[in-house]
């Protein structure tokens, strides 16, 4: 059965650059990220339910609107984990699915990419293993005040709705320092990935 890896860290710690990376040494890749968004896309239960949750203000047009119901939980906890709490099984479910897809073409191994992991600091039943891209809040911080010309109140707030990425330490079977070079981040992951292609390969047809 094919093994499911999660690959997790905090905002602008490096996760979806070692995706990439990961990618390059083939080892496939699923982001939570975009199965949520095809689904809030395309999933009329879900929408129906978020219009239920939140009204449709939410809405753009006929479809929900990530923007408008990003401004409506970042600074709402209760709200912002009643929407984790309806789209996280979703997600969860739909990522099984394709993962068991690339078990089909004959995969051992596949990483899923997910910056919500562990935020109760548990590690998810239904992950093999969880990979950490860690790097110190302090660089993280310039990383977005230059990348996304954020405030510093405005960063520790985002940074605030987030677990700490670092309690996630303990839970983690492999964490990959991202406080280098783009180099020693992808020979970081072109070593973890030789690991997991050894250790799960690819089945011959």
């Amino acid at each position: 059965m094919i093994k499911l890896i999660g690959l997790t860290g905090g905002i602008v710690s490096g996760k979806s650059q070692a995706a990439a990376f990961f990618q390059e040494e083939g080892v496939p890749v699923i982001g939570m990220d975009a199965v949520g968004h095809e689904l809030l896309q395309h999933d009329t239960a879900i929408k129906d339910a978020l219009v239920g949750m939140f009204g449709s203000g939410i809405l753009d047009g006929e479809r929900p609107s990530r923007e408008k119901i990003g401004r409506l939980v970042f600074q709402d906890q209760e709200a912002l984990k009643k929407l984790n709490a309806l789209l996280h099984p979703a997600i969860a479910q739909e990522t099984v699915r394709r993962a068991r897809a690339l078990e089909q073409d004959g995969h051992g191994v596949v990483l899923i990419e997910a910056a919500l992991f562990a935020e109760d600091y548990e590690k998810e039943s239904w992950l093999d293993g969880l990979i950490l891209i860690s790097a110190p809040e302090a660089l993280r911080i310039e990383r977005l005040q230059k990348s996304r010309s954020m405030s510093l109140p405005e960063i520790r707030q985002r940074m605030a709705q987030q677990a700490d990425p670092e309690k996630k330490r303990p839970l983690a079977d492999r964490v990959i320092h991202n406080d280098k070079s783009q180099e020693d981040l992808r020979r970081q992951v072109q070593e973890a990935a030789r690991e997991l292609l050894c250790r799960f390969p690819r089945r011959k047809s």
